[in-house]
């Protein structure tokens, strides 16, 4: 499962799973076949040589800036580092902005190239840019955000889509798949 955070996950299952008298060897199998749930977290590896991982059900501050910390950390055959990240409709531009801010100060975010889709997304870019994040960009749609993922995604890349649901950051991952072939993992 993909993100540190996802260890806070496991260790919680665990004890659970301990305090009901479930036997450690059933709770270990059980982590070991964990799988993320489609559109949270789901890594896919495509055969033009780059990676996406599709969180885009849903997010929040917290959520975002902690996958960019998972995305920071990954090293192996990572040339690049993309994110693509949806208005988060919970939040108001003060908190768009402060969004914004904190991504741009985290670890490894300055070597990345973001985009945001839709509304007070535009905020979070405008902050970001403040910060000094020289790669942002802003798109009206999921759907120009798909087209110009599609012309500029190259062997390489990780990406992470992230956004609210009525966002629909998840047609940028479809618009990958519907041209580029995935490979099973």
């Amino acid at each position: 499962m993909t993100g540190r955070h996802n260890l806070m996950n496991a260790l919680a299952a665990s004890a659970v799973a301990t305090a009901l008298k479930v036997k450690p060897e059933l709770i270990a199998n059980a982590l070991r076949s964990a799988k993320p749930p489609r559109m949270r977290g789901e890594v896919i590896d495509f055969a033009a040589g780059f990676t996406v991982v599709d969180d885009s059900y849903n997010s929040n501050p917290r959520s975002l800036l902690s996958m960019v910390h998972t995305l920071a950390e990954a090293s192996e055959n990572v040339k690049r580092r993309v994110v693509i990240a949806g208005e988060m409709l919970e939040l108001d531009c003060m908190s768009a902005r402060c969004t914004g801010k904190r991504a741009a100060k985290s670890p490894g975010w300055a070597s990345m190239f973001c985009g945001v889709v839709r509304g007070l997304a535009a905020e979070m870019v405008t902050a970001a840019s403040e910060e000094g994040m020289k790669t942002t960009r802003f798109f009206e749609s999921s759907e120009t955000a798909a087209t110009a993922a599609l012309d500029e995604v190259s062997a390489g890349d990780l990406i992470l889509v992230k956004g609210s649901r009525s966002v629909e950051t998840d047609k940028i991952v479809a618009a990958l798949k519907g041209e580029v072939p995935a490979c099973g993992r």
